[in-house]
């Protein structure tokens, strides 16, 4: 047993500030398997969000996307705020769909320096964009991306920096040389991910996809590096352990079937981020532990995956995910040209 790696103290957590969404996107995972119901649909309230700074000093960065559309908290702008005045950095890097925000919440990313944004674009017209982000409109994210840019040439910014996400389908991959074009017009970086169900909305030319990306599904990755696709998900349960919305402790972001505790904002982070079965799940994902039905990983598609291709996180592998991130620098530079 590794017993140094089972016990952590992480400068990095994942607060699900909304799980409320207005899409109804063909594959979203947190609505398979009843997980919407688990999750439930709502937001993190503003004096819940400081609670928990104010109760865990020790965190330095605070990542607020996840399962739902983060953007559609209404106590956003105070919420990006707050953290900025107690020096922690903020990220929508799990992805929002960006369909609709304020003018005051796009505001506030920029002028307290919210470090990251994953804007889902899995279309460069509208009639794909819509095949798959169901209620969804092209030209609404484009409006609210144009504003971000806005702001930040307003604020003289480089802050947040702008990631276009693109999902390959077999209904968009026509586009795909068309999505680096607006990621430049838009000043984003792009993100090409995979399908997560490669048998659904299947991309058709899999040797062009393989030229550019060296894999043409999440199959192919494993056969190529070794590693499962999305890899990052699991280490959440070191590096950065997720929150719901309503306090409760999924772990990490896959999990839609058990909390691992009833609610963490408070004083109890660090004690039920290390509970017993914290603690388990963590050996389960070294290959220490069998599966256990009160253990959340026993019911997912990564666990299972991990444990038939042998693929087991490593010490190695999780001390070099846990050891402090760089935020110092970061940290300073936002704080740098504070907002009036």
């Amino acid at each position: 047993m590794n017993a140094d790696i089972l016990t952590v103290n992480p400068v990095k957590a994942r607060l699900d500030i909304s799980t409320a969404c207005q899409l109804r996107c063909l594959l979203c995972p947190t609505e398979e398997n009843n997980g919407r119901t688990f999750l439930k649909s709502g937001t993190m309230a503003h004096s819940e969000f400081t609670r928990f700074l104010d109760h865990n000093p020790q965190i330095e960065m605070v990542e607020l996307a996840s399962s739902g559309e983060a953007l559609l908290n209404p106590d956003l702008p105070e919420i990006v705020k707050s953290a900025y005045e107690r020096g922690v950095a903020t990220s929508l890097g799990g992805g929002v769909n960006m369909n609709d925000a304020s003018d005051e919440a796009l505001e506030a990313l920029v002028r307290y320096k919210t470090t990251r944004i994953r804007v889902s674009v899995d279309g460069v017209t509208e009639e794909t964009y819509r095949r798959y982000r169901v209620g969804g409109s092209l030209h609404k994210v484009l409006a609210n991306i144009k504003k971000i840019n806005e702001f930040k040439e307003s604020y003289q910014s480089e802050f947040p920096e702008l990631l276009l996400q693109f999902i390959l389908f077999g209904h968009n991959e026509h586009e795909l040389e068309k999505v680096f074009a607006l990621g430049r017009m838009l000043k984003m970086n792009v993100f090409i991910k995979l399908n997560r169900c490669p048998d659904l909305l299947a991309v058709r030319d899999r040797e062009k996809i393989r030229k550019l990306l060296g894999y043409a599904d999440r199959g192919e990755f494993i056969e190529t590096m070794g590693i499962q696709y999305c890899r990052d998900l699991c280490l959440g349960l070191w590096k950065a352990p997720q929150i719901n919305w309503d306090g409760r402790l999924p772990g990490c972001g896959c999990n839609t079937r058990i909390a691992f505790a009833d609610y963490v904002l408070g004083g109890t982070f660090l004690r039920e981020i290390n509970n017993e079965r914290m603690q388990y799940a963590r050996r389960m994902l070294l290959g220490e532990a069998p599966p256990r039905d009160d253990i959340p990983c026993s019911g997912c598609a990564f666990h299972k995956q991990i444990s038939e291709d042998h693929l087991w996180y490593t010490p190695e592998e999780i001390r070099a995910a846990t050891s402090k991130p760089a935020f110092s620098n970061l940290l300073l530079t936002r704080r740098q040209n504070a907002p009036p």
